[in-house]
């Protein structure tokens, strides 16, 4: 069985250096006949479409647990205090607590009025996805779109003055 594993492990190993040697052939012949085609405006030597370009990796943004944490508790108090939440666009019932149905008419990034409850709307999931994400037609057919709107100009007319509230 030992000579069985060393052939196959032979054999590997011999498959895969004839594969190191083939690209190593290739990238050559692929590098001498592109290096060759030169730019006649800028006269700069062409890139070959076979070059790899390094890409940085994505980064995502780090959350602060102290912001999460803030917010939860603000609208856990919030929710708290509600007598029987619905959403003010369709006016179901929202049953349970969840932090999707705060929507933020300005968003969180804005620190100082993060926790503002004029800035906030109480809508069921759907109708928070389209006041968020959806088509400027999709929003102006929402029964609060005029309420939205005039929270909005407020909010940016107290914290920016009249440069910025029309933007």
């Amino acid at each position: 069985m030992k000579k069985k594993e060393s052939k196959w492990a032979y054999l590997n190993y011999s498959s895969q250096k004839e594969e190191e040697a083939d690209q190593q052939f290739l990238s050559e012949k692929i590098f001498s006949e592109h290096i060759h085609q030169i730019d006649p405006i800028s006269l700069q030597p062409l890139i070959s479409p076979f070059t790899q370009i390094k890409k940085e990796p994505f980064k995502k943004k780090k959350v602060s647990n102290s912001n999460m944490a803030q917010d939860s508790k603000f609208y856990q108090s919030w929710w708290n205090e509600m007598s029987e939440p619905c959403c003010e666009e369709c006016g179901i019932v929202l049953l349970h607590f969840s932090h999707t149905f705060f929507a933020h008419i300005i968003g969180k990034r804005n620190k100082s009025i993060r926790h503002d409850k004029r800035n906030f709307v109480i809508l069921c999931q759907p109708h928070h996805q389209v006041l968020d994400f959806g088509t400027l037609e999709q929003r102006q057919a929402m029964k609060i779109y005029d309420k939205v709107e005039t929270i909005k100009q407020t909010l940016k007319l107290e914290q920016y003055g009249s440069k910025r509230a029309n933007s």
